[in-house]
């Protein structure tokens, strides 16, 4: 555990290798990090005494304007919860399409930012015994919000918190018509 928190530790200082300006308006970056669960069987959010679901993903993200970006986000992962009486776990792959907000212009060295879109999740059970398998279902809305630090000329940190609302109920394998989040 503590190396791959390591591993995603090296990956965050790497997350962005091309800094986005008015001369370089493409981004790439490499993201890693931690998901949370709040559905049927209880919420997650923030918590530590749940096992730690662990996501990698890519993006690629073009400056529009001063202060516009538009980002594709690919992630996969794993999500689960363990509750009293039930739980589950399941492979989650992601794709959004998210439109970012900079709140500052590019020149400061923090540059907090909100954001909002949607997209795809496709779900694959890990434990057996469960009913959905591979699942797709809609994230609609993604948002969160986010800050950009500036390393140097060609490289950014970002630390990010991103929401993902299911458009259905039962990935928990639980229906009581409350859809499933997941940040």
């Amino acid at each position: 555990m503590k190396k791959l928190l390591l591993i995603f530790v090296g990956l965050a200082f790497a997350l962005s290798i091309n800094a986005q300006t008015a001369d370089k308006r493409w981004n790439l970056g490499l993201h890693g990090g931690a998901i949370q669960y709040n559905g049927d069987l209880g919420n997650d959010f923030y918590k530590t005494n749940q096992a730690f679901y662990g996501f990698g993903g890519l993006s690629l993200t073009r400056l529009v304007g001063n202060r516009l970006d538009i980002s594709l986000l690919m992630t996969k992962g794993e999500i689960g919860y363990i509750g009293e009486t039930n739980r589950f776990r399941q492979q989650i792959t992601t794709g959004t399409i998210n439109f970012r907000l900079n709140l500052i212009g590019a020149d400061y060295l923090f540059r907090p930012y909100v954001f909002a879109g949607g997209g795809i999740m496709m779900f694959s059970n890990l434990l057996e015994g469960e009913n959905n398998v591979e699942k797709f279902d809609f994230a609609a809305p993604s948002f969160g919000a986010g800050l950009n630090l500036r390393m140097g000329k060609a490289v950014i940190l970002n630390l990010q918190e991103t929401f993902m609302y299911s458009t259905s109920d039962g990935k928990d394998n639980v229906v009581k018509n409350s859809n499933d989040f997941f940040p």
